[in-house]
């Protein structure tokens, strides 16, 4: 047991002080270049009535966003990815027996900088 536990205290050592190698990382491809890329998923959205006493029930809604991003390094650890972004929101609300619907579109135009460490 003493030799099995003593194997795996040098294996563990091992491995913490090959992990603080200090060598320059190499630049890849895709952070030297401006890259295109794809962004989507889903949205649940509501609205907020809190003045109205006795108002309507409200229910999420869900809907979908999507679109377009740049990626394009500004030089050494930074880069800025601006994009373009449709994004469907709204809610889902019941007046009595009345159940209606708002629908909001946007477009959103993110900017983001981007710090590589």
């Amino acid at each position: 047991m003493k030799k099995i536990s003593l194997f795996v205290l040098a294996l563990c050592t091992g491995a913490a002080v090959f992990a603080q190698d200090n060598q320059p990382q190499l630049r890849t491809q895709m952070e030297k270049k401006v890259r295109f890329g794809i962004r989507a998923g889903a949205n649940l959205s509501s609205l907020n009535m809190s003045d109205m006493t006795g108002g309507p029930e409200i229910n999420t809604k869900t809907s979908l966003h999507g679109g377009l991003f740049v990626n394009a390094p500004l030089g050494g650890m930074f880069a800025i990815q601006p994009g373009l972004e449709y994004s469907g929101q709204g809610a889902k609300f019941t007046v009595g027996s009345t159940n209606s619907e708002v629908d909001m579109h946007y477009l959103n135009v993110p900017i983001m900088l981007q710090w590589k460490s």
